[in-house]
């Protein structure tokens, strides 16, 4: 006879739609830009996941404030110079990189890939993208540094703690590991509300109480 004692889960038809969603995704060739991930991200990520991801604060004035001034970039055009080979490279805080942006710190890696914030580390090193690391990531600071290859650019977003030698320890022990940037976050005294993100925090503390986020080594 067994010992071991069989789990019944409960039919969830939203769980079931999800997964079929997956299963019918687009394959990655047929995202051309930003708004067909996010297109696809909103139909095959947990309700949950997708509220914390999509969200802003309160009543998101900042999200909406932030997406209108996105709009308001634009490139200036180069006429009359030679374009038969275009180089996108160049270089920020002193490293080199292929393109004009990076992969900025985000929390919660986990909630979008099983992998999480090691997928972005690989795919950042192989295109030549920086990668900032955040500090509240569902992987582990050196977990994500491990993951690099070679002389792969990574620079740390820093909240900075109360007892500022927890902070100093964090900050030498990512020089140790060969950070070249450090990003200092200086407008969140106080966290903001994110009211699609309330049943997320909702479900750590009474479904998983024992989930937490990946602290920095020098934290513990």
């Amino acid at each position: 006879m067994s010992t071991v004692i069989a789990e019944e889960k409960s039919f969830d038809p939203d769980e079931e739609s999800r997964q079929q969603r997956i299963a019918s995704r687009p394959p990655l060739a047929q995202c051309f830009n930003l708004h067909d991930f996010e297109s696809v991200a909103k139909q095959v990520m947990k309700k949950t996941a997708w509220g914390y991801y999509s969200s802003g604060a309160d009543d998101e004035i900042t999200l909406r404030e932030n997406h209108s001034a996105y709009h308001k970039i634009w490139f200036r055009p180069r006429v009359l110079v030679d374009v038969e080979e275009v180089d996108s490279s160049t270089s920020m805080l002193g490293s080199k990189c292929s393109v004009p942006f990076y992969v900025t710190a985000t929390a919660l890696g986990k909630l979008g890939d099983p992998e999480g914030e090691v997928v972005l580390t690989r795919a950042a090193g192989r295109h030549g993208v920086i990668q900032m690391i955040p500090t509240l990531s569902s992987c582990s600071f050196d977990e994500i540094v491990d993951a690099k290859k070679g002389d792969q650019v990574q620079w740390l977003q820093l909240y900075v703690n109360k007892d500022r030698e927890i902070t100093k320890r964090i900050v030498q022990h990512a020089e140790k590991r060969g950070c070249k940037g450090l990003f200092i976050t200086v407008d969140a005294p106080q966290l903001g509300r994110r009211e699609k993100g309330i049943p997320l925090v909702l479900y750590i503390l009474i479904v998983s109480p024992n989930a937490k986020l990946h602290r920095h080594p020098c934290q513990i």
